[in-house]
């Protein structure tokens, strides 16, 4: 019976993971589309703003980005270092049938253990966040 419900519970896991995304195209419910923002056919900016194209965001790409100063001096920044903690593996190895065990792997990685099922969700173990291995944002910590 425990088994059985287990079962149940990462089925219903991973149909959540699933139709999460899918539900992002709905449309909002009645109610919601009485605010000032909702139009029918979306979301409506109402701050002012000037329009801009792509052609305005390659010429402002390539005249070197946002001339605004940061907020905070880059001199002031005290170095991003993540606390680093070392995973029981025994734990994870040995995850409990009978319960739902969530590691965190790194930013948006984590591993779900349900019902004897391992679910990773959203994995980038790579050292740059692209698809390309030269180019994209690079890693701040390692993955673990």
């Amino acid at each position: 019976m425990l088994r059985d419900r287990s079962r149940w519970t990462a089925t219903v896991l991973i149909m959540a993971l699933i139709a999460s995304p899918s539900c992002a195209g709905q449309s909002l419910p009645r109610p919601l589309l009485s605010a000032a923002h909702h139009e029918k056919g979306g979301y409506r900016n109402l701050t002012p703003h000037e329009e801009h194209g792509f052609f305005d965001f390659l010429k402002w790409w390539f005249s070197g980005g946002p001339k605004d100063a940061p907020p905070v001096p880059l001199d002031q920044l005290s170095a991003f270092a993540p606390p680093v903690v070392a995973p029981d593996l025994n734990g994870i190895n040995r995850a409990p049938e009978d319960a739902i065990q969530v590691t965190w792997i790194g930013h948006a990685a984590f591993l779900v253990q349900a019902g004897g099922l391992n679910i990773l969700t959203d994995p980038m173990f790579s050292e740059r966040a692209s698809p390309l291995s030269f180019g994209g944002p690079k890693r701040l910590a390692p993955p673990g």
